[in-house]
């Protein structure tokens, strides 16, 4: 690399050819704005839920959620696949989880030098499953006629 220049006079000057490297990347990327959203799927015993985790990197980054059943004492014995894309905007999907259970998470992210960084532990409990259809008419038909009686 070289500068150029020319004064008023229109004296000109080139420098001679210079190299230089700029510094090693060794900061990792800043997660911030983590939302987590809890939705079911299906109803009564077949209900199965769903946990979206999104959050913002202050960098280009991957992404990655690491989870576990119960509170954050225990391990993170599963993770999301990696989305490998580099973005600063991020959405990561963990399905077929149980309704009604406590998870705890945190989200992982890793920008193009490798430098990898992870949110705090944060804990959600799933949705409570709906009722199906049919349970809902039995109840409803049970409670206008009283006797009606329901078989669980």
């Amino acid at each position: 690399m070289y500068a150029t220049g020319t004064d008023q006079y229109g004296n000109s000057a080139t420098s001679d050819t210079n190299s230089f490297k700029t510094a090693l990347d060794s900061r990792p990327p800043k997660i911030t704005d983590l939302v987590i959203d809890s939705t079911n799927t299906g109803s009564g015993a077949d209900a199965k839920a769903q946990i979206a985790v999104s959050f913002k990197t202050d960098e280009p980054a991957t992404a990655q959620v690491e989870y576990g059943e119960g509170s954050s004492s225990t391990a993170y014995v599963s993770k999301t696949q990696e989305d490998t894309a580099l973005s600063l905007d991020h959405v990561v999907i963990i399905s077929n989880l149980d309704a009604s259970k406590i998870y705890h998470l945190r989200a992982k992210a890793s920008d193009r030098s490798k430098n990898v960084t992870y949110s705090e532990d944060n804990a959600v409990i799933t949705k409570k499953p709906a009722e199906s259809a049919f349970n809902l008419i039995l109840q409803s038909l049970s409670k206008a006629f009283g006797w009606l009686k329901i078989f669980d």
